[in-house]
């Protein structure tokens, strides 16, 4: 048995679907520690929210966290309650933080 032929288009132009491409300058890599900049007067808290407010994700921005233990050079994934959780799998509590230092 023959089967019919499914409508097929003419295409008279050319599609060039997701073909346009751009280029990033250097410029956008600098500009990232001046959006995160972290003044010494702001408290580790106020750090913390400016750096989860700022555009861009959090996870991009390379920190130190300085605790009474321990320094931490890592980034951030996320914040869960009064604890922040880093790329690393370590869970800082906010409590405990001293001071956060923007690397990059």
């Amino acid at each position: 048995m023959k089967k019919n032929k499914v409508f097929q288009n003419k295409l008279d132009k050319d599609i060039g679907n997701n073909q346009k491409s751009f280029s990033i300058s250097d410029d956008k890599k600098n500009n990232i520690k001046d959006d995160v900049t972290l003044n010494d007067d702001l408290t580790a808290k106020e750090k913390i929210e400016k750096l989860f407010n700022r555009n861009g994700y959090v996870f991009n921005v390379l920190v130190e966290i300085v605790t009474s233990k321990k320094t931490y050079h890592t980034k951030i994934a996320g914040k869960v309650n009064n604890h922040l959780i880093t790329l690393d799998n370590d869970i800082i509590c906010i409590n405990d933080i001293q001071d956060i230092i923007v690397k990059e």
